[in-house]
C-alpha cells in the first residue's frame, strides 16, 4: 500500500527521525465501499464526510485516529 511505500522512503530519507504520520481524506469511499479496514490502509487517521456519497441531509463528518505502529519513538504523537 502507498502509506507502507511513504514510511519506508521517510526511514530511508530520515533514519534518525523514521515516523511519518499520514492522514487520509476518504471522503469518496464512505458510502461507495462496502468495507474500510483502517489497520489495512496503514494510515494514522482516516477523515472523510459521508454526508455527500450516503444521501445525508445533515452534515456527517468521521475521523478514525489510530496509534503509530512504532510510538514509542515518536514523542510529538498523542494517543487518542
Amino acid at each position: 500500500m502507498i502509506c507502507k511505500a511513504a514510511r519506508k522512503i521517510k526511514a530511508e530519507k530520515n533514519p534518525n527521525d523514521p515516523n511519518l504520520f499520514i492522514l487520509v481524506d476518504g471522503a469518496q469511499a464512505l458510502g461507495n465501499l462496502p468495507k474500510i479496514n483502517f489497520e489495512e490502509l496503514g494510515c494514522n487517521a482516516y477523515v472523510g464526510t459521508p454526508h455527500k456519497t450516503m444521501k445525508s441531509e445533515v452534515l456527517v463528518f468521521l475521523l478514525q485516529s489510530l496509534r503509530l505502529r512504532d510510538s514509542k519513538k515518536s514523542p510529538h504523537h498523542a494517543h487518542a
